[in-house]
């Protein structure tokens, strides 16, 4: 006999479209077939569908140290003479300043 995995979807209603999946190792909430933020433990997160960020592109990460350059939304054209980037490297400074700060703290305090 298989391994059979168990799988429950949640619904507000039986005939409703909309749905959450759990699985084992992954979960799925869509609002169709052709739109649905999928989380996989194997193969990791997935946004099937169209989508919106509500946000300016500074404020989107791309690996954790690569935003989007907000120059790209301005009316400047990237040419040759005047390259634009698309990304730009952001490394989280301001949570390890924080961080060496709370540790040189610590060891003063030790002293």
């Amino acid at each position: 006999m298989g391994d059979t995995q168990k799988t429950k979807v949640i619904k507000l209603k039986h005939d409703t479209i909309a749905y959450i999946e759990i699985e084992s190792d992954r979960a799925t909430i869509g609002s169709s077939p052709d739109n649905r933020i999928i989380s996989d433990g194997k193969t990791g997160n997935y946004i099937v569908g169209k989508t919106i960020f509500t946000t300016h592109p500074e404020n989107i990460k791309m690996g954790g140290v690569f935003q989007i350059n907000g120059l790209n939304t301005s009316t400047m054209a990237s040419t040759i003479v005047t390259p634009i980037p698309m990304f730009t490297f952001s490394f989280p400074m301001e949570n390890t300043l924080d961080f060496l700060n709370e540790t040189l703290q610590d060891i003063l305090g030790l002293i």
